[in-house]
């Protein structure tokens, strides 16, 4: 009887687990749902370059590396980037410069700002 108690607890402890990863992975990955309004605003403040000392290069955990010419796109779709709910960073094949594409959040408060100043 124990023992069948005891299978029964791990089997459980088991699924809880799996069903919590399952539930995060979703989360992380689910598609974002963007607004038109938004992807306009991204055509033209989508990403930015910035200089990044050389020593630093390493620590920094990258989501991909790019061209420069790329970059200079500044539209994620046009890069083939595509936004999501977290900033992203991708180091500019052979310089010290990184790749920042704005998340959903940024672009959504960006463009909240900016039409406020206009009022």
């Amino acid at each position: 009887m124990n023992k069948t108690l005891f299978v029964m607890k791990k089997t459980i402890l088991f699924v809880l687990f799996l069903s919590c990863g399952y539930l995060s992975y979703s989360q992380e990955n689910s598609k974002t749902s963007i607004s038109k309004e938004v992807l306009n605003y991204a055509k033209s403040n989508g990403s930015y370059i910035v200089d990044t000392p050389q020593e630093k290069m390493s620590s920094i955990s990258y989501d991909g590396e790019i061209s420069l010419v790329k970059a200079k796109l500044i539209d994620p779709s046009k890069m083939g980037i595509s936004i999501t709910n977290k900033n992203l960073v991708y180091k500019i094949t052979g310089t010290n410069q990184l790749l920042i594409v704005k998340s959903v959040w940024v672009l959504e408060n960006e463009l909240k700002n900016a039409s406020h100043e206009k009022n």
